[in-house]
């Protein structure tokens, strides 16, 4: 025996034996670090998004930030790669379809996570992750709308995997089916057949909330108040705590009582176990000072939580509570105490902010102020166009400041001018009656207002309103008017005593008296269409779908209707030419006279001008026979 020989085959082999055992051990390796970077990309996914959910601790599940939703893919990149690269490997692929369902749960792909779920209910049967799977599908049909899908699949874990309801968990879930079909009522009864079984102190809070809140949706703020008073507030449970007294003092401040709100408010402001939610308090604080009519101590309360902020710092306020609690001030300032210029200085801090309301809000306001000041600084020559500056000042304290008093009292001093052009002097009172009315609510002051136009602009569209708004007899026409009861004479004759001719003519004659009125084309377009249909009077149609065109051209008649029609008449008109000229042909051969042309008078006078002006001046339209004389 050679053994040298055999002495390497035994290097050899343990060689191989220990390179296969280092490819098992990489292959292994690179299998469990897939699967590990996509654990690790999910709990980071997670981190991000519960931080965003905390703002919004009412909703089930909350759009992830940008930042998540690249982790979110990630995880599933990584648990596709599991699946694939490693088919042999099944160990751990329900740990990859688990961590994909829930990625794409998370990231609201409800379809794509359903199916992942179900795969791992039906690849992996005995899986440690079915029952939570079974959760997660119902969270899905919840957010997708399928109610009835997900009350069926909670109804089954509910009664297959009971000890995963230990903490309630499965039956908020059918409070949340019960609430999104607007069932509050049925939700209420749910939490409080769960409350009496809650062992917890944090869930009983949790529950007592959501009862609360209901009951809140629904403006029952009575029931809600009891609820929420006798309902335990713990340290250890800071943010509940803070949410219970948030909606005891909502519903105090909704209720009116706001005393029992302020007492509220100034306690949780100087708890420290609410110090997160500091902000918030102090703005609503001051809120309740300012529906108090206590403007000083809301001045104070606003400027304490503003304090140390400027136009630079203002934008790095994540909260937007001192963004809101400067809008709060410009607007005291400029309702309450008449103070343009320091009302200007908060709502430009407002205007810089990053609440999403107030910033527009403050933009607006600081920007009309400019534009009042510059329109209230132009005198002399340069005051040429006096009247429409004048009217401008009563519609920016009335649309743009929201001064209802002030803008009334602008436009009485514009009717009160005798240099004022009559028809402003109306415009200008009505809006002032109006404001009265709608927004001062002084009924009897807006009465008077409306006699007045009634009795100086009596045959005036004003006159009109006024008589609407006091419940008299319409007396006033206006052309509008006129036109619309002649348009309805016209049906008349048509449906009515089916005197098609005397129809055409008096739409016609609206189209020629109402030219710059809306319901001119109409009226045209009527007269075309009798003509063209019921007297198949097929040049006359042509002549008016023509002139719909020519002077309304933007008009849905001309662009849905006549424009198409005109087309076709020309194709019959040219059939009909050409009938007729056979005819002529025929009895010119036999001898006999031709048949005399008739006159073309309707489409000759229509083709008289072009403007819109033209159809006033013009007579009685005439039927003409289907003859295309166009090229006569």
């Amino acid at each position: 025996m050679n053994y040298k020989n055999s002495g390497t085959v035994v290097i050899i082999l343990k060689a191989a034996l220990i390179c296969a055992v280092l490819f098992c051990c990489i292959g292994c390796n690179a299998y469990l670090n897939t699967l590990y970077n996509g654990r690790n990309a999910y709990n980071e996914a997670r981190k991000l998004h519960l931080t965003k959910s905390r703002n919004f601790p009412d909703s089930m599940l909350v759009t992830p930030p940008q930042d998540a939703v690249t982790r979110y893919e990630r995880t599933v990149e990584k648990s596709i790669k599991v699946i694939e690269s490693f088919p042999k490997k099944r160990k751990w692929h329900d740990d990859a379809l688990i961590l994909m369902g829930k990625a794409y749960y998370y990231k609201k792909d409800f379809q794509k996570a359903i199916r992942r779920f179900i795969e791992l209910q039906t690849e992996f049967p005995a899986s440690k992750y079915i029952p939570e799977s079974y959760i997660f599908v119902g969270m899905c049909y919840i957010e997708d709308g399928n109610y009835d899908k997900a009350e069926e699949v909670i109804n089954f874990a509910l009664s297959k995997y009971p000890e995963k309801d230990k903490n309630q968990e499965l039956t908020m879930l059918l409070v949340e089916i019960a609430v999104r079909r607007e069932g509050r009522s049925t939700a209420i009864l749910l939490l409080e057949k769960t409350l009496k079984s809650a062992k917890s102190v944090g869930k009983r809070m949790e529950i007592v909330l959501r009862i609360s809140q209901l009951y809140i949706d629904m403006k029952q703020f009575d029931k809600a108040i009891p609820l929420l008073k006798t309902a335990p507030r713990k340290k250890d449970y800071p943010e509940q705590s803070y949410r219970l007294d948030k909606n005891l003092y909502v519903c105090y401040r909704e209720t009116g009582k706001l005393d029992q709100a302020l007492q509220l408010i100034s306690m949780m402001a100087s708890s420290r176990l609410y110090s997160a939610h500091e902000d918030e308090i102090f703005y609503e604080k001051g809120i309740v000072y300012k529906v108090l009519e206590k403007y000083d101590e809301a001045i104070d309360v606003f400027k304490t939580l503003c304090r140390d902020v400027d136009s630079t710092t203002i934008r790095k306020d994540t909260s937007t509570f001192k963004s809101k609690a400067f809008y709060q001030l410009g607007l005291i300032y400029q309702l309450q105490m008449k103070d343009y210029e320091k009302a200007a200085e908060y709502y430009t801090l407002a205007a810089a902010g990053t609440d999403t309301v107030a910033r527009p809000n403050a933009l607006r306001r600081v920007t009309a102020m400019k534009k009042l000041d510059s329109l209230r600084n132009v005198k002399g020559a340069a005051d040429t166009l006096r009247e429409h500056r004048l009217m401008m000042i009563g519609e920016i304290f009335r649309f743009d400041l929201e001064e209802p008093d002030s803008a009334s009292k602008e436009y009485l001093q514009i009717y009160a001018d005798t240099s004022i052009d009559r028809e402003l002097a109306a415009k200008a009172l009505t809006s002032a009656a109006f404001i009265t009315k709608d927004e001062l609510r002084d009924s009897v002051k807006a009465d008077s207002l409306f006699r007045v136009i009634i009795e100086k602009y009596p045959v005036s569209i004003y006159a009109k309103l006024a008589q609407m708004e006091l419940n008299l007899p319409l007396t006033v026409l206006t052309r509008s008017d006129s036109a619309y009861i002649a348009y309805k004479e016209a049906e008349e004759l048509f449906y009515g005593k089916n005197d098609v001719k005397g129809a055409i003519q008096d739409f016609y004659s609206i189209a020629r008296d109402y030219p710059e009125l809306d319901i001119a084309p109409k009226a045209l377009y009527a007269a075309a269409w009798f003509s063209d249909n019921v007297l198949l009077k097929k040049t006359t149609a042509k002549t008016l779908y023509e002139k719909i065109c020519e002077l309304y051209r933007s008009s849905v008649y001309c662009s849905t209707s006549a424009d198409i029609k005109i087309k076709t008449l020309r194709d019959t008109l040219a059939v009909l030419n050409e009938a007729r000229k056979r005819e002529e042909s025929i009895r010119a051969s036999l001898g006999r006279p031709a048949v005399p042309k008739a006159t073309n008078t309707a489409a000759d006078s229509l083709k008289t001008d072009s403007t819109a002006n033209s159809i006033r001046n013009e007579n009685d339209l005439e039927l003409d026979d289907d003859v295309d004389r166009s090229g006569e």
